[in-house]
């Protein structure tokens, strides 16, 4: 859901174009990723670019990969799940290419990027990018 409103963010300011094709923001997987041409970043959010998604690879939750890149590694070059925009289908790889999209375009991660654009202005201080910074005793006192 931050990822979406994070996106529409960056496209209310310019930033992005939900038009615009993963050749155009990622070209270097044009020919790794079908369709990379015509799937638009709308067509990602939505999860309907036709995209395999990562988690449905082989062995991901036996043997999960230690980053991004690793994650990706897994569907280059798999054929397209069917055509960008004909149907719908829950895909992380779409949302792993948006956060990765995020870093580019703001130049930080993507987490500093919806704290400091959604969460701070919203004044929601007991949301947070991993469980890891979560102060139990803090969030539980108010």
């Amino acid at each position: 859901m931050y990822d979406a409103v994070a996106i529409t963010k960056l496209v209310s300011d310019s930033r992005l174009d939900l038009d615009k094709t993963m050749a155009d923001y990622f070209p270097e997987l044009v020919g790794r990723i079908e369709n990379a041409e015509r799937i638009t970043l709308r067509m990602k959010v939505q999860h309907r670019s036709g995209i395999p998604n990562l988690t449905d690879t082989p062995n991901f939750w036996i043997n999960p990969p230690e980053n991004s890149e690793e994650a990706l590694e897994r569907v280059l070059d798999l054929p397209a799940d069917f055509e960008p925009g004909a149907k719908y289908a829950y895909s992380n790889t779409n949302y792993l290419l948006i956060s990765e999209l995020i870093e580019e375009v703001t130049g930080y991660s993507k987490f500093q990027y919806i704290k400091e654009s959604i969460l701070i202005p919203l004044a929601l201080r007991n949301t947070f990018g991993s469980i890891h910074e979560v102060d139990v005793d803090e969030v539980m006192s108010g």
